[in-house]
């Protein structure tokens, strides 16, 4: 697999190749990495890599807080060391005590404090177009709701 992507045409340079991990640059210019996870690590690698720097240290925190560690692999407990959670991003959110947060929205800007269980949010997503950015509310009490700024 990572003989494959590192030859792929596009490719411009190989900055490293490995067995589960291999970062090149395309001849564009941008960076593209390749990461091969088992199954049960898939969610959290998802979570991790689709998340801003702040975004996933205020997760770290908050599984810190709540007696786990958290890593591109997976939500451990601190005590035991067994895997908690990984095979989805919704079961890390949800095992932190947290709704579902998009990746659009992983910034670390309020999405964590909305998405806090006493919160009655479910979904919360942007969609943008030429004209404007629509954020919509999908809320289980009041349906749904769209916002223009």
């Amino acid at each position: 697999m990572m003989n494959a992507f590192v030859s792929l045409p596009e490719v411009g340079q190989v900055v490293s190749k490995g067995k589960t991990r291999s970062s090149v640059i395309i001849k564009e210019g941008f960076g593209i990495d390749l990461r091969i996870v088992p199954p049960e690590s898939y969610g959290a690698a998802l979570q991790y890599f689709t998340g801003s720097k702040e975004h996933n240290i205020e997760l770290r925190n908050i599984a810190l807080r709540e007696g786990y560690k958290l890593s591109e692999y997976g939500l451990y407990s601190k005590d035991s060391g067994q895997q908690v959670a990984g095979r989805s991003e919704e079961e890390i959110y949800r095992k932190l005590g947290l709704k579902y947060i998009a990746p659009e929205l992983r910034e670390n800007r309020g999405e964590i404090k909305a998405a806090a269980k006493k919160m009655p949010c479910l979904n919360l997503w942007m969609q943008k177009t030429s004209e404007e950015i629509c954020i919509c509310i999908q809320s289980t009490v009041k349906g749904q709701k769209a916002l223009r700024q």
